[in-house]
């Protein structure tokens, strides 16, 4: 999605330059790369390099981005992906498209009938997404295979969610332990493999990470996936007062997982008050402290609040796992950081 974040960020914000370069790539013979150049004198790929790099995104977008050759099969699957989309402008019988199946097939190791309908069926899914979500007008220009037309109708349609995988998890677990052995990964992207993790392959509705401020006295959440992330985010903050029991506080000074369900656990009532109701609802919910060194930082919470499906021993031992990972690999990264 951040591939093209210097397009992104010229059109939010390109007043007059925009309506100027909008009128010269209307114009016949110009190329989006030719028009760029003749209007702001530079190209919005090379903003989006700049942007990538000053704010230090991740380094394999970064490499893919100015050496794709370099960064292997995943850089490969990045900039096929893109060329995919544009081709399917064109419509899903494009020759180009067929070429690029072949290629991802080939870097999958899948047959390209398979990757060709998961293609397919990526695009359906992304129009009824977009839909749902109140887009309609863009899920009505992603292309459709074989002449098939969105229906708004199909917006009204539930989300789906996450499905518990176990296999899914293993991959998940077998990406982050290759991150780890890689002496360039940092932290947030440990943390983001360990929530997908959590999220797709434990199978929740929304999970998050949330760390402790520097006076440990704060706590705020950084990143999360899933339903009502936005609104997830914004309200996971609390402040630890000496006179008020904190669940998460509680979990962070006894360092241990937490299946926060007071209906099935009455003694766990204490810690239901309108703090956490208001950021997390009344929901059953699993949460973890992130230790690293012996030193609990932050913590993961999920929950399947939405869909109103039960948590289950299954899914907080696996929970409980991920966490464990994350924990191990962020202390190993924490030694060879020292």
């Amino acid at each position: 999605m951040l591939y093209h974040l210097g397009d992104l960020a010229f059109w939010c914000f390109s007043g007059k330059a925009g309506d100027e370069l909008d009128r010269q790539l209307k114009q016949p013979g110009y190329t989006p790369q030719e028009a760029e150049e003749e209007v702001l004198g530079f190209r919005l790929k090379h903003l989006t390099q700049s942007l990538v790099q000053e704010w230090r995104i991740n380094d394999l977008l970064s490499t893919t981005l100015k050496r794709p050759e370099a960064a292997g099969d995943r850089g490969r699957n990045v900039t096929l992906c893109h060329e995919l989309a544009r081709a399917a402008e064109q419509g899903w019988d494009a020759p180009q498209i067929k070429q690029i199946a072949l290629e991802l097939a080939k870097l999958t190791h899948r047959p390209e009938k398979e990757v060709s309908a998961d293609l397919h069926q990526n695009a359906r899914e992304s129009a009824r997404i977009a839909g749902y979500y109140g887009a309609s007008a863009a899920a009505a220009v992603i292309p459709l295979p074989r002449g098939e037309q969105y229906l708004e109708e199909e917006a009204a349609l539930p989300p789906s969610y996450p499905e518990p995988d176990g296999m899914l998890q293993l991959r998940i677990l077998r990406e982050l332990a290759m991150l780890l052995d890689d002496p360039k990964t940092d932290f947030n992207l440990v943390m983001e493999l360990v929530l997908e993790g959590i999220y797709r392959g434990v199978g929740m509705d929304r999970t998050l990470f949330a760390l402790l401020t520097p006076d440990r006295r704060g706590l705020r959440a950084k990143f999360a996936l899933g339903s009502q992330r936005d609104n997830l985010t914004e309200n996971f903050h609390f402040t630890q007062h000496p006179q008020e029991e904190n669940v998460f506080f509680h979990l962070l000074e006894q360092q241990h997982p937490l299946w926060f369900d007071p209906a099935a656990q009455p003694e766990q009532g204490r810690w239901l008050n309108h703090l956490l109701t208001a950021a997390v609802g009344r929901t059953p919910f699993l949460v973890a402290p992130i230790i690293i060194n012996g030193r609990a930082i932050g913590l993961f919470y999920c929950d399947r609040s939405q869909s109103g499906r039960s948590l289950d021993e299954e899914s907080f031992e696996s929970f409980k796992h991920f966490a464990q990972q994350a924990g191990m690999g962020l202390s190993h990264l924490a030694q060879r950081h020292r």
